[in-house]
């Protein structure tokens, strides 16, 4: 009977053994995946910060698109604004006018970004 009870005993601590081995397996999984977690968290939480940065600069890139935008539309009617008096007046007016004209009409044409403006001739003598 006492062999009995030791075989008993023995197998029990062996059970005993086992469980507590997979239970410090499945803590040492749990650690590694709460540590998985923790990162992929702080990534998740860097690129959320990241979309909101790049959001929050196209935002301001499209703000100064449109007002630039807005000054080129700007300079464009003040150009042709321009160029309306200097066909109208320009010719009829003296020399020293005809300057004036020409000078704010380059002024003007500098202010467009467009490559295919030219200063403006000499004006006529």
């Amino acid at each position: 009977m006492r062999t009995f009870f030791y075989l008993s005993r023995l197998a029990n601590e062996e059970e005993l053994a086992q469980i507590k081995l997979r239970s410090d397996e499945l803590e040492k999984e749990n650690t590694e995946l709460s540590s998985t977690l923790t990162k992929k968290e702080a990534e998740l939480e860097a690129r959320a910060q990241e979309k909101e940065d790049l959001e929050s600069n196209l935002e301001r890139t499209k703000e100064k698109l449109e007002l630039e935008l807005a000054r080129a539309n700007e300079a464009r009617q003040r150009l042709g604004e321009i160029v309306f008096f200097l066909e109208k007046n320009g010719r009829k007016r003296e020399c020293g006018r005809v300057i004036d004209c020409y000078f704010f009409l380059y002024q003007a044409s500098s202010n467009l970004t467009s490559p295919t403006l030219t200063p403006p001739p000499p004006p006529p003598r």
